[in-house]
């Protein structure tokens, strides 16, 4: 968790949950629309891209089908299936998705994200 919170989040307008990223420190860059933030992380203008596992794959499938091997999804946010997706491109990404999967598991175990997911 700690170590995710220096890398960008962009999230995409209306998101919710970008805001309570931001209040657990997270950096978070708004994007305007879906398209924009999938070329912003291409572009390795941001770290990570908040979305649906299902919203995620289906985009990736019709609009970077040349690209389909240049993602990963990583661990659900949230138990509506939230994802974070990554460009394999960064070269830092397998370590970012790990990193973000290992601090997930940790404020699991701890009750914070319970705490979180409870307001709503």
């Amino acid at each position: 968790g700690e170590v995710i919170k220096k890398y960008l989040v962009g999230v995409p307008l209306g998101y919710e949950l970008g805001h309570d990223l931001k209040q657990m420190g997270y950096r978070c860059e708004p994007v305007p629309c879906l398209s924009n933030g999938f070329e912003m992380l291409l572009k390795g203008r941001i770290d990570f891209l908040l979305e649906s596992d299902d919203v995620g794959r289906y985009l990736i499938k019709e609009s970077y089908s040349g690209h389909i091997s240049d993602f990963e999804i990583a661990a659900p946010l949230q138990p509506e299936s939230l994802h974070l997706l990554l460009c394999k491109k960064s070269m830092n990404s397998r370590y970012l998705l790990n990193m973000f999967n290992e601090g997930l598991k940790k404020i699991k175990a701890s009750g914070e994200y319970a705490k979180l997911i409870g307001k709503y």
